[in-house]
């Protein structure tokens, strides 16, 4: 007897309670693998310009 068979025979079969608790147990899994992802997007580097006003004045 395999220990599979084992567990299924004392167990019980995969039911709707078990459905359940997976499908609770994969909801903060999904949400931090969607904020992990969101970093390749914002964390890019974007051109920009520093305004400087000091530096804009020439009449000092």
């Amino acid at each position: 007897m395999k220990f599979d068979d084992l567990l299924v025979k004392y167990l019980g079969d995969f039911g709707r309670y078990q459905l359940i608790q997976f499908s609770l147990l994969c909801l903060p899994i999904i949400f931090t693998a969607i904020h992990s992802l969101s970093w390749t997007f914002v964390a890019s580097p974007l051109p920009h310009r520093y305004f400087n006003l000091i530096l804009q004045i020439d009449d000092l």
